[in-house]
């Protein structure tokens, strides 16, 4: 692959923005799942004096939030009821209609204020008896506040899907990862909108007006539960103008923080239609600690990394994964339009399971034994089993109907990266196993396949289709074989690496298998970790990469003698390395491949994954 640019993370195969869309920064690069923004800005309204602007506005705020959140709410259920639907598309369209309504219905608001906000600034006072029932007393000033307000209202509310419905709809770039700081499907606390506050502290007030008076509001705006979408969008639709009248009815500029809420709140009504499911129902993840997101947390082993400096740039912190950021399929996963990461097998029940789990596991591998050495783990036939479990709980979900279900995960994408630690931590450990001895090397890679063909099997009788392997990286090149390789003709220790080659072509070489018939309906990607891994190197700085061979957390040559400790102090420019540790990427090393592996062919074989999911 020919680099086309000095910044990793330009984004050049990237058709709708939604990586470029984030700044990176070298010490903290939130690419993705960034933290969403809070509605402060050049448009916030300023009230001049705070002590009683920010008071009435305070109340007016809690007044309007039961109805917010209701709304939210509903517009959730609006969306699932709507993607269980076979005619998701026609739906939408329908809804369409009714998102331009609302956005007229905001333009009308809109221009109101600004007629309200400009006379109120030629007029620069606010009369004592506008403040309403709820006011603070009168204070004995001798002039009536003033106000100075932006004319333009402050929204920024975060969606989450690439895809609009229509042309004239327009797009917003995902910009929040799991809220609520876990990989659950919990997203009603997710949903919450964050507006931004007055801060003054408010004492000796009674809610008992605004409580009362927001529960007749919920129950006025409340559709009925059996409601289909379409009818739900229009009872949205035509609760909008009451609850505008009631916004707007006899307020004077002391209400101008509450039109603000008000208008943010239903452009993300508007916004809210403009979403479109990801581009598959489901993710299913199997793998390594190169993908593994938290499964290996409760197990005993040393295999884990659910402690600092590991998650430095990760928002939820040290979540278990192998990495200072975000994995290759976390950065996947935003590509295919997921809202939250791929939660971890280990901590997710209920309804979550249908939209996908990570099972991946440190130090897993192809064969049992595999990774013994470092303690307990999952290896992929238990990952395997796992899933087959999974399968069975989805049967609930689905009425007992194996097609219905059958048909769910073959609309999905599984991921399934395993042989790593069958070459490290087996086949080149010899002094824990006796493969290197009992096998060669083609024989070894000869036994991987023929039992990562059976798991692979597995899966597509569990309901696979639509299936991604990935080729084992260049091991020999890592910090840690760099430590202990004393090699003069070559940089990384090509024993290691020629090893695995025979993997990795007669990996290729089962795909093709696969795909010629000998699992009917399925289609399956090879995805050659190997060159990408080597293309970063040789091109490291096309891509924005200074430090090659060793890891930004570590002991002792190249930082790969000892993998990174808890509370070390890790590298300041994490962007410029390619290496973390002694095994695993950086975050910013894991973009640049799954930018490529997603929307070009420079690493996948016969087709890219945004290829695979359009299927």
């Amino acid at each position: 692959m020919e680099p086309t640019s000095d910044n990793p993370l330009d984004i050049d195969d990237d058709p709708s923005g939604i990586l470029s869309s984030y700044p990176f920064t070298s010490s903290n690069p939130e690419l993705l799942f960034a933290h969403p923004p809070s509605l402060s800005g050049p448009y916030q309204a300023q009230a001049m004096d705070q002590e009683e602007e920010e008071y009435d506005t305070v109340m007016d705020v809690k007044l309007i939030l039961p109805v917010i959140e209701t709304v939210l709410i509903e517009m959730d259920e609006v969306h699932k009821d709507m993607s269980q639907k076979d005619n998701v598309a026609a739906d939408l369209s329908a809804v369409k209609d009714e998102v331009q309504e609302v956005k007229s219905q905001l333009s009308s608001l809109q221009e109101a204020i600004r007629a309200n906000v400009e006379a109120l600034a030629r007029e620069g006072e606010i009369r004592s008896n506008t403040a309403g029932p709820s006011a603070k007393p009168a204070t004995n000033k001798t002039e009536a506040p003033r106000a100075e307000v932006d004319a333009e209202v402050a929204c920024d509310i975060p969606t989450s899907s690439e895809a609009v419905i229509a042309e004239d709809v327009d797009a917003i770039p995902h910009s929040g990862s799991d809220l609520d700081g876990n990989d659950d499907d919990d997203d009603e606390d997710d949903l919450t909108i964050q507006f931004q506050r007055p801060t003054t502290a408010t004492k000796g007030v009674s809610l008992t007006d605004s409580v009362s008076q927001g529960k007749q509001r919920e129950e006025e705006f409340a559709p009925e539960k059996n409601q289909d979408p379409k009818s739900k969008a229009t009872h949205v639709k035509n609760f909008i103008p009451s609850l505008i009248d009631q916004i707007t009815m006899g307020w004077t500029m002391r209400e101008f923080g509450l039109w603000v809420v008000a208008a943010c709140f239903l452009w993300s009504v508007a916004k809210g239609w403009s979403q479109l499911e990801p581009q598959v129902p489901c993710f299913f993840i199997f793998g390594d600690s190169l993908v593994d997101n938290g499964n290996n947390n409760g197990l005993l082993t040393l295999a884990r990394a659910n402690y600092r400096p590991y998650g430095i740039d990760f928002p939820q912190g040290s979540s278990g994964r192998f990495t200072n950021g975000r994995t290759f399929v976390d950065a996947l996963t935003q590509l295919l339009g997921f809202r939250n990461n791929i939660p971890p097998y280990a901590r997710t029940r209920g309804r979550a399971i249908l939209g996908g789990l990570n099972f991946a596991s440190g130090a897993a591998g192809i064969r049992d034994e595999t990774g013994n050495n470092l303690g307990d783990h999952i290896s992929m036939n238990q990952q395997v089993k796992n899933f087959e479990s999974i399968v069975q709980q989805m049967r609930r979900y689905f009425r007992e109907d194996m097609n219905a279900v059958g048909d769910h995960l073959g609309k999905c994408i599984f991921y399934s990266g395993m042989g790593s630690n069958d070459y490290l931590n087996n086949y080149f450990m010899h002094d824990f196993y006796n493969t290197g001895t009992q096998f060669t090397a083609q024989a070894y890679a000869n036994a991987l396949i023929h039992d990562y063909s059976s798991q692979l099997t597995a899966l597509y009788n569990l309901g696979a289709r639509k299936v991604v392997v990935t080729a084992v990286g260049q091991v020999g090149c890592i910090p840690y074989e760099l430590a202990r390789y004393n090699g003069s003709n070559s940089r990384c220790n090509e024993e290691i690496n020629n090893a695995i080659i025979l993997f990795n072509s007669g990996l290729r070489k089962l795909v093709d298998r696969f795909n010629k018939g000998e699992l009917q309906g399925a289609k399956f990607i090879y995805l050659d970790s190997y060159y990408a891994i080597k293309d970063l190197t040789l091109n490291a700085q096309s891509y924005g990469f200074e430090v090659m061979d060793k890891g930004c957390c570590g002991v002792g040559r190249n930082n790969g003698q000892v993998t990174c400790l808890p509370l070390q102090q890790a590298c300041r420019d994490r962007s410029k390395y390619i290496f973390w540790d002694a095994f695993h990427p950086t975050e910013a090393a894991n973009i640049v491949t799954a930018k490529s592996s997603y929307s070009s062919s420079s690493y996948t074989y016969p087709m890219n994954i945004q290829q695979l999911a359009s299927l």
